[in-house]
């Protein structure tokens, strides 16, 4: 890595070198070059300036011929072309084109320069000698006035051609830096990275636990300040470190005497920890049991079946499962979850509610035998049989009216311990269930023709929905019977003669929906949420007065639960009800 840190940093200085040295060259390249041509210029116009002072002193007949020769001449001299022009622009002579072929330079800048400021400079391209060229034209004096103008002209190639032979010692100096800057880029980045480096075999001690380890430290600057910092830290974690080893002592010390098992799941589904309360559900020793797969290591399917399920929904399952047919444990599965809110682990929390559910039962038990439902018929046999043995078993019709009256709360109370009875079973999960594929078609067919008697009594309609194609569900054929019964018989009490009652069937993707719709007299929306409790009922004096116990919704909704289904009602006050509970289709057969 460092290797890569220190290639990066000589390139980096090589880069920077090397711009530097561009920006430096550009700039020394213009500097030249302008000092040059500058140069170049001024002394053409000196030379230009001598050479007409020359002209003017020079005793001459200013024929063409004489002009023209004087103008080699002059040329001769200075090595630069030479041309002389009269002051309307005719040329006179040319040191190197014939003067008469020569067409007239009044318009060239240098002469029109020339005119105005008494020096003209021009640097263009020469169409008489078709290259570049630097041109310094003066006026020639003539007793005092203007008599023409001389210009010198000097080739640009050549001027490009010496400026280079200037240039280029100057630009082998630039490369000759730039190679010796390479070793020294490479010093430079050894030299930054050496301390990092040992501040990265420092850092290596720490993982592997060497906490006694201290960093060098370099100097006073960034990298000195960054090595106390790693001491200070390495420090800080060691402190940290024993704190947590005592935290993790206490720790394990809680769990060893906790009277709850404790099993911790890592994101693979392995066991981290356990405690001594757990062992009795696991399949081997504590020890051997880390690192194992909890599917491996326990012997509950219950609890294997709900860890599964917390991972799958990443939440808190909680359920109670019995253990070796004894305890009764209540089962926590939470999920330990990470930043993005994913689920990292597990920890299984194994509560033994024996005694609480023992106490509950007989709590249930208690209500259903102290129940005020229980009294009321207790009490009206007691108050009837009183009446009797005051005298009137005497009277041959009452008496018969009161046996009669005794008979029936008989009956009653009979049926009300059956259900009480029958209910709490299902609530504690006594009953013997057998589930068994059935057609619901035929289920529900045999249900309304055993009540055909009583729909026939109460003076009522009935129709039967039921879907074309067999619809198969898992049940327990007795108690989904019960259900359709108890459903019916309240359709029946509630409906007034001449009312109508539906049955209805239908099967959806995952649940099969029955409903039973009456009517009758409804239910007040401020009912309808207790509807299903044990003894409530929305009309108490019509509820007895039809033979009601008040338990059979109850009863219904107990059985629905145990078979994975819903229960639920929708009702109209004035204009009848809609019971309906769901069955699901693929109903696993051993669920209790």
């Amino acid at each position: 890595m460092f290797r890569k840190l220190r290639l990066k940093l000589t390139l980096t200085y090589i880069l920077l070198i090397l711009i530097s040295m561009l920006i430096l060259g550009i700039y020394l390249f213009n500097s030249i070059e302008e000092y040059f041509y500058t140069s170049l210029k001024n002394r053409l116009v000196s030379q230009a300036q001598l050479a007409g002072r020359l002209i003017e002193d020079t005793p001459h007949d200013w024929s063409t011929e004489s002009i023209n020769k004087l103008a080699q001449t002059i040329s001769g001299e200075g090595n630069v072309r030479v041309t002389i022009i009269s002051k309307d622009g005719r040329v006179l002579g040319d040191s190197d084109k014939d003067f008469r072929s020569m067409e007239n330079h009044l318009d060239r800048p240098e002469f029109t320069e020339a005119r105005k400021k008494g020096i003209g400079t021009s640097i263009r391209h020469s169409s008489t000698l078709n290259t570049d060229m630097m041109y310094a034209a003066v006026p020639i004096k003539r007793d005092g006035r203007t008599a023409g103008y001389l210009r010198l002209a000097y080739p640009l190639p050549e001027a490009k051609h010496a400026f280079l032979k200037i240039w280029a010692p100057l630009l082998l100096a630039i490369l000759t830096v730039f190679i010796l800057s390479v070793p020294i880029s490479l010093l430079l980045g050894k030299k930054i990275t050496k301390p990092i480096e040992k501040l990265n075999e420092f850092a290596k001690e720490i993982t592997k636990g060497n906490y006694k380890t201290r960093a060098e430290v370099y100097g006073s600057d960034e990298i000195g300040e960054l090595a106390n910092t790693l001491n200070h830290m390495a420090e800080t974690i060691k402190e940290k470190i024993n704190l947590l080893s005592e935290e993790r002592s206490k720790l394990k010390t809680i769990l060893a005497n906790m009277n709850s098992g404790i099993i911790m799941i890592n994101k693979d589904g392995r066991i981290e920890l356990t405690n001594p309360a757990s062992e009795k559900l696991l399949t081997h020793s504590k020890n051997s049991c880390t690192g194992m797969h909890y599917t491996s290591a326990l012997k509950s399917s219950k609890i294997i079946s709900i860890i599964s399920e917390a991972f799958q929904r990443n939440e808190i399952i909680e359920e109670k499962e019995t253990i070796n047919n004894k305890k009764i444990f209540e089962i926590t599965a939470i999920p330990l979850k990470n930043q993005r809110k994913k689920t990292a682990g597990l920890i299984v929390v194994l509560h033994d509610i024996t005694k609480i559910s023992k106490l509950e039962k007989i709590r249930r038990d208690f209500v259903a035998n102290a129940s005020h439902e229980l009294r009321t018929p207790v009490t009206s046999i007691k108050g009837f049989a009183e009446t009797l043995l005051d005298g009137a078993m005497y009277d041959h019709k009452a008496c018969r009216e009161f046996i009669e009256i005794i008979n029936r709360e008989a009956d009653r109370l009979i049926r009300l311990i059956n259900e009480l009875l029958e209910l709490s079973k299902i609530e504690a999960k006594e009953v013997k269930l057998s589930f068994k594929p059935m057609d619901i078609r035929m289920l529900v067919s045999e249900s309304v023709k055993r009540m055909e008697k009583q729909f026939t009594e109460a003076e009522l309609t009935v129709e039967v929905k039921l879907p074309k194609n067999e619809v198969i569900v898992n049940i327990d054929k007795e108690l989904i019977e019960q259900v359709l019964f108890n459903l019916m018989d309240n359709a029946i009490k509630y409906t007034p003669k001449g009312g109508r009652i539906e049955i209805e069937a239908a099967d959806k993707e995952h649940d099969v929906i029955v409903w039973v719709r009456d009517t009758g007299i409804g239910i007040p929306p401020k009912d309808i949420d207790r509807i299903f409790e044990r003894f409530y009922r929305v009309d108490k004096a019509r509820s007895r007065k039809a033979g009601g116990t008040g338990l059979g919704l109850s009863i219904v909704k107990h059985i629905i639960d145990v078979h994975g289904g819903m229960v639920g009602v929708n009702s109209t006050l004035g204009k009848g009800s809609e019971f309906f509970f769901t069955l699901p289709k693929d109903k696993n057969t051993s669920i209790l």
